[in-house]
């Protein structure tokens, strides 16, 4: 291990990393286990990394634990990915349409705003509209920008505040169509993580609690938190799950069966696999429905 950890600490591809490997390698030569020295680098290393390399320090399946966790991480970076970049195409274009908009108004309408007044006629009601919007944002454009920059702000700081929290995770699940990708994302993310910590001998009352801190809805990690208090009481998973509603039928199900023939992380794994191609799908249905929906609020 020390070994690995200094050919580490030159190969590794940015000086921070190459860092931590250094100081890693002189905790483990002083007799420091390798997950107490992680645990110096939350930023880095997550509970899930830490937890899974202490279950394979326990058990003497290191190696085994690292492949899993790579796994895990190629497959969570996959999924964030496919998602990202379907929003990145509407979210482009709805900048473009605003920016051209914004750019149109200030430079464009202005040049006709004369010819208009020469006129002596009554305007229509949209014309004469565009051409006030012209002269407000022409006198105050920067009022905009701080408008902008402060809703922004004041959105940040709702939304870390425990309330504002809840409300906004609450409603990314209750989102039209969008809801529906956001809910599977977090099915296929805890149902992988579980079964990833589990394979690699991580205890259930340890797994779930280390689940629930990487599902990113405070919703789906407070009905977590109240399952992992019903299993430590001696009820089975799948019970509470499905009484919380949250849960979908086929991880409530996958799960039940897991327990029944002690195959848990195999069925989790399985789940995770089927929800991510879900997840793909919904992305594209979602890419799809949107396009034309762009095209005629940009043409508009």
């Amino acid at each position: 291990l020390t070994r690995i950890l200094d050919i580490l600490s030159y190969q590794s591809p940015t000086k921070k990393l190459r860092e931590v490997a250094k100081e890693l390698k002189r905790n483990v030569e002083s007799g420091i286990p390798l997950s107490t020295s992680m645990t110096n680098y939350p930023t880095i290393f997550s509970n899930l990394y830490i937890s899974m390399v202490r279950a394979g320090e326990v058990g003497g399946t290191l190696d085994r634990s690292l492949e899993r966790i790579t796994e895990f991480l190629e497959n969570d970076y996959r999924l964030r990915q496919k998602i990202k970049s379907a929003m990145s195409y509407p979210l482009f274009v709805l900048i473009f349409a605003f920016t051209l908009g914004f750019f149109m108004l200030l430079v464009f309408v202005p040049r006709f705003a004369g010819f208009f007044s020469d006129l002596n006629v009554p305007l229509p009601a949209l014309t004469a509209f565009t051409l006030n919007l012209s002269r407000t944002l022409t006198k105050y454009w920067w009022l905009v920008f701080i408008i902008l920059i402060v809703g922004y702000s004041l959105y940040n700081i709702y939304k870390s505040t425990p309330y504002g929290k809840e409300r906004v995770d609450r409603g990314k699940l209750r989102m039209p169509i969008l809801g529906k990708v956001n809910h599977l994302t977090i099915m296929a993310r805890f149902a992988g993580t579980l079964s990833s910590l589990l394979s690699a001998g991580v205890p259930l009352l340890q797994a779930l609690d280390t689940v629930a801190a990487t599902v990113d809805n405070v919703i789906i990690e407070r009905e977590i938190t109240k399952i992992e208090d019903r299993v430590r009481r001696g009820e089975t998973l799948s019970k509470p799950m499905e009484d919380s509603g949250l849960f979908t039928p086929m991880v409530v199900q996958m799960t039940a069966v897991g327990e029944e023939t002690g195959e848990l992380e195999g069925m989790l794994k399985k789940v995770s696999e089927f929800y991510e191609e879900e997840v793909d799908r919904a992305v594209g249905q979602l890419t799809s429905m949107i396009e034309p929906l762009l095209i005629i609020f940009v043409g508009g």
